[in-house]
């Protein structure tokens, strides 16, 4: 495990340092190979993500609270006026910028506003799939047994399989737990005490993660407390970087109440008051918020935090409450109902402007999409996964959540 960087040990508290005697559970996370900035970045056809790296530099530089000192190196962790790296960006830095883009979720403010905290999380997202991987192995151990190993053998490995599984079963459900009463969530847990990275993430989609996997979550109070708390309604925060034309980096920090969009030409700000969201809607009435689940209730302009919708957050919240959703009925179901109904009209609202079918969709009105400041700017043509949680959710709809749709739409 030692020799593993993705491997960790994680206690309850999210607070573990090396050599402390502390109770603790194996856990993963996401830890890349590579020196550096990666190259694809650098030296890509998109100037915008070579940017964010000149961006992070300026943000180190403004807010010396969020650049700790390192641990393995004593000096400043993140950006340091003495590094050689690509704008003095340090090691440290571009490995948790390496971990978000191997995330798959480049890029959200969860790890801090430059992602700089990737690699201190355990994430909800990484050990469901790993517990699913290791129950699906067991599976096909069981079904199909091995031509390449003895009884001895297999029954060892069958073994070794069984305590990943079983390990993670414990961390997704205890440690990667956030219970708040009569809500709760699945969160990411911090690893190690560093700066001002808080014990958890803020709340994110990926708490339906774990509802999907099979024979992972087994209390029902629990479902019913992810759902509730995933209904909750909160006012949208802010946490945004903007680009003025004399490239003069603006920050808006802690925004909650009221939201700040730059002017089309770049000359200047407008305030509006911030919407109320919800990343599910357990009523049948419509919501503004209707067109898919938001990745989360915080406003970074990075292009996985609010307002974007993304087709495998509503596979997996789909999945993972369909079970209940079809045996109880009630406020499953509806949830259940509107993400389905409402992705799908996201899909063919966008096909109906474009001909086209996109990355991600702005949840509360997929007519107007709203440019991100981090990230791809544009909705970006394609995308196997819209293509097949689209028909999914067409399937679902015709077999078994009733008639969703007009026929004649």
């Amino acid at each position: 495990q030692g020799e593993n960087p993705r491997v960790v040990r994680v206690t309850a508290d999210g607070d573990y340092i090396e050599g402390e005697e502390k109770e603790s559970w194996v856990a993963y996370r996401y830890y890349p190979d590579g020196d550096g900035a990666p190259p694809e970045v650098v030296y890509g056809m998109q100037d915008q993500n070579k940017q964010l790296y000149f961006d992070a530099a300026r943000f180190f530089q403004k807010y010396p609270e969020e650049n700790p000192m390192s641990y393995h190196t004593g000096r400043p962790m993140f950006w340091d006026p003495k590094c050689t790296n690509f704008a003095n960006l340090t090691q440290e830095f571009f490995i948790a910028d390496r971990a978000v883009r191997a995330s798959g979720y480049d890029l959200s403010g969860r790890y801090g506003a430059q992602g700089q905290y990737a690699t201190n999380y355990v994430p909800v997202d990484l050990n469901t799939l790993l517990f699913q991987m290791g129950s699906d192995l067991l599976g096909m151990y069981h079904r199909f047994g091995t031509d390449y190993h003895t009884d001895e053998e297999a029954k060892v490995i069958r073994d070794q399989i069984r305590e990943r599984v079983e390990n993670a079963r414990f961390v997704i459900n205890n440690l990667l737990w956030h219970d708040e009463g009569d809500v709760g969530s699945f969160r990411d847990l911090r690893i190690h005490k560093i700066g001002n990275a808080p014990r958890t993430t803020y709340a994110y989609s990926t708490t339906f993660i774990p509802l999907w996997a099979k024979g992972l979550i087994n209390d029902p109070e629990k479902r019913k407390k992810v759902l509730r708390g995933a209904a909750r309604t909160q006012v949208i925060q802010q946490d945004q970087i903007f680009r003025e034309p004399d490239e003069n980096v603006v920050w808006i920090r802690g925004n909650e109440g009221e939201i700040v969009n730059q002017i089309s030409d770049g000359n200047g700000f407008n305030k509006a008051k911030a919407p109320t969201t919800s990343l599910i809607s357990l009523s049948e009435d419509d919501q503004p918020w209707s067109y898919g689940i938001p990745t989360s209730s915080i406003h970074s302009g990075n292009q996985w935090d609010f307002p974007y919708s993304w087709a495998p957050i509503q596979h997996f919240a789909v999945e993972g409450l369909l079970e209940t959703a079809l045996k109880d009925g009630g406020e499953s179901l509806t949830a259940v109902r509107n993400v389905v109904r409402g992705w799908v009209d996201a899909v063919d609202i966008v096909f109906a402007q474009s001909g086209n079918l996109v990355e991600k969709y702005t949840s509360y009105d997929p007519a107007d999409y709203e440019s991100v400041a981090r990230g791809y700017a544009e909705a970006e043509v394609g995308f196997g996964w819209t293509n097949a949680v689209y028909l999914r959710f067409l399937m679902l709809a015709e077999e078994q959540l009733g008639d969703l749709f007009d026929p004649q739409s």
